[in-house]
């Protein structure tokens, strides 16, 4: 997924500030059944599928 996720903040001009993790504690520590997942300030706002960039950049502009 992070291809999508950067290939949506670069034509939103935004920021890349991604952070991948592995730690599966950490995972169910924050709530996360599925993977891949995103984590859009403190919020997991998808997870389970493969999105597409045009997916990611509508995803964005309503979360940030």
């Amino acid at each position: 997924m992070m291809p999508v996720v950067d290939a949506a903040l670069k034509r939103l001009n935004l920021p890349n500030n991604i952070e991948v993790i592995y730690d599966e504690n950490l995972m169910k520590k924050i709530g996360l059944k599925y993977t891949p997942a995103l984590e859009i300030n403190g919020e997991i706002v998808y997870e389970g599928k493969y999105p597409g960039v045009k997916t990611m950049i509508d995803m964005f502009k309503t979360y940030i």
